[in-house]
């Protein structure tokens, strides 16, 4: 619904914002993902874990400070260095947009602690209805200050707006939270391994995610990066919500299958890929065939190269789609360090490739970015195959 409710509008939001609007847009969101990882500590994803309920309420606990403290220092910093933070992304004027940036770490960290709680309870409305008003939010403020005249500035100011009214929605939802403070710092000791080993890799992938958007804010024009970032709005970001709604589902399978010491893991794995394989297929056919021809007609002419775009991207998007919620697998403790080990390779492989695949023209460097995700992201599922079975093997 929340994706029905975005994509329905996204043709009136093409008409209001621009390439370069959208270049602006890609910019703060490339500099948001690699702080969020830092403000849970990646503990949330620890939620899933006690046996006991005080302490998963703990954990909440735990994330919620370290997010708040830590979008706080994020606050100060950029109090002092936003003009300069904001000359060396080339947002000139516009780096007063830099201030979004604390308030959407603490409103996504509230959304993912929370949105972890829920699944661990199985409150699976409570997480589709933060989605909706996420998404739907999201959206219709984005039109509002678009048709108002705030073009540059909208499409931030409509996500910022989104995930706080998401997050506000969750607090009010959730449990009442009281734990001492020596009871969070023995968690915080417990399950260390999350901010010691998942936090550094998170970052790494995370950082590598939005490689491409800086090499292309300082190597090509403005244009190119908002038809890129269009793109990923219209195609990968619904898949990838409907992925991570279907990775939360796959984490708490994992996890249970994990605390009972069974063998079903791999019988779950092989069904999430068939069915996430079946769903992409139709996807990659309209985007190869129609992708330029589409774009146009929905969204208006000056998005056809966008279109153009989304048909050789499809195949990164999708194949993104289908791993991605495999590797909840690999945020098991005992598999911490390996999904470590690829996000590592990821980032250096990541950097390296496209730092030269930057020197050449853009659709080149996009053909080399989709073949660099193919062969990394099949690495992954490998990967993740030879966790679960070796667990199997030892159940």
């Amino acid at each position: 619904m929340a994706r029905a409710v975005a994509f329905l509008l996204t043709p009136l939001i093409a008409r209001l914002y621009t390439p370069e609007d959208f270049a602006v847009f890609a910019i703060i969101t490339s500099v948001i993902g690699p702080l969020a990882v830092f403000c849970t500590g990646r503990y949330q994803l620890a939620i899933f874990l006690p046996q006991d309920e005080r302490d998963a309420n703990g954990l909440i606990n735990l994330s919620l400070y370290l997010s708040l403290t830590f979008s706080f220092l994020t606050l100060v910093i950029l109090f002092f260095f936003y003009h300069h933070i904001g000359n060396i992304l080339n947002l000139d004027e516009l780096s007063y947009l830099l201030f979004a940036v604390p308030i959407s770490l603490f409103s996504l960290a509230v959304s993912q602690v929370y949105t972890c709680y829920y699944n661990r309870i199985m409150r699976y409305k409570l997480i589709s209805l933060g989605i909706i008003i996420q998404a739907s939010a999201t959206v219709f403020i984005q039109l509002l200050f678009g048709y108002y005249g705030f073009n540059k500035s909208g499409l931030v100011y409509g996500y910022v707006l989104g995930n706080l009214l998401a997050g506000i929605y969750f607090i009010y939802f959730g449990p009442s939270l009281i734990s001492k403070m020596t009871d969070l710092v023995n968690l915080a000791k417990q399950y260390k391994k999350y901010p010691m080993v998942s936090t550094w890799s998170a970052l790494l992938d995370s950082m590598a995610l939005q490689i491409p958007i800086w090499l292309m804010t300082k190597n090509y024009s403005a244009e190119f990066l908002g038809a890129f970032s269009f793109s990923f709005k219209v195609i990968n970001v619904p898949l990838g919500i409907i992925s991570g709604s279907i990775a939360q589902i796959l984490h708490k399978k994992v996890a249970d299958n994990y605390r009972e010491k069974s063998h079903r893991t791999i019988d779950v794995l092989n069904k999430f890929l068939l069915m996430l394989t079946i769903i992409s297929i139709p996807i990659i056919f309209i985007c190869i065939i129609w992708g330029e021809e589409l774009f146009s007609f929905v969204f208006g002419k000056k998005w056809a190269y966008a279109g153009k775009l989304s048909s050789i991207l499809i195949i990164a998007f999708v194949i993104r789609f289908i791993v991605s919620p495999l590797t909840s697998v690999l945020a098991l403790d005992r598999h911490l360090k390996k999904g470590a080990a690829w996000q590592v390779l990821y980032f250096i492989s990541t950097s390296i490739t496209l730092y030269f695949a930057s020197q050449f023209e853009f659709q080149m460097f996009i053909k080399i970015f989709v073949f660099h995700e193919i062969i990394l992201y099949l690495i992954y599922l490998s990967l993740v195959y030879y966790s679960a079975f070796k667990d199997r093997s030892n159940a």
